[in-house]
């Protein structure tokens, strides 16, 4: 039987389904038939979801093919080995969902502060590093006077395209192109659009 090996990249393959898994995906789809051993370094490597692992374990099974772990010098074809598989898979789970909860409690605790937690700046607003870390959005004041300019605009007679045309015209920078220039960055001189006004 020919040998093949998929390289165990961290935390994120764990958690797809049997055929989706990048490197090993194939193995149990179009070359299911070229191998006998499943061989792994850990178990809980293999998925961190029991459901997962349950479904790796009976896939295995129904076509007469061995799981074993390396470091663990667990052999699932024997008896003994066939009772730690659900065991290690539903510790891994909880590890996986332990670290999924700190990761919101980081964020919840950050959003509480006010601080930024991901994506670029919204229209009329850049961000402001904090003395504990993170980032917080603070008010542009010339594009928060743009954008009540826009708004007035658009509620009285002007359409977006006419607003558009006339920034252009004033020269006014787009709003990705003012915080390239905050930054100290070429403006890449993109025009204002019908679109980039009702986006904004």
């Amino acid at each position: 039987m020919p040998e093949g090996l998929s390289p165990d990249r961290g935390g994120g393959p764990q958690a797809l389904a049997l055929q989706t898994r990048p490197g090993l995906g194939p193995w149990f789809t179009e070359r299911a038939d070229e191998w006998d051993v499943l061989a792994v370094r850990r178990l809980d490597r293999l998925s961190r979801r029991a459901g997962h692992f349950a479904e790796i374990v009976d896939w295995c099974r129904e076509r007469g093919k061995a799981i074993v772990s390396v470091s663990e010098s667990i052999d699932m074809s024997t008896p003994m080995g066939k009772m730690f598989p659900q065991i290690i898979a539903a510790f891994a789970e909880g590890e996986l969902d332990t670290i999924r909860a700190r990761a919101l409690s980081g964020s919840q605790a950050r959003k509480a502060k006010g601080v930024w937690i991901g994506g670029v700046e919204p229209f009329g607003y850049h961000f402001e590093r904090q003395e504990g870390g993170g980032k917080k959005l603070v008010q542009d004041p010339t594009y928060a006077e743009l954008f009540r300019e826009i708004v007035e605009r658009l509620k009285g007679d002007w359409s977006s395209c006419k607003i558009a045309v006339d920034l252009n015209k004033r020269g006014v920078p787009t709003w990705r192109d003012h915080l390239r220039i905050a930054k100290g960055e070429e403006p890449r001189a993109v025009a204002w659009t019908a679109n980039a006004i009702r986006a904004g």
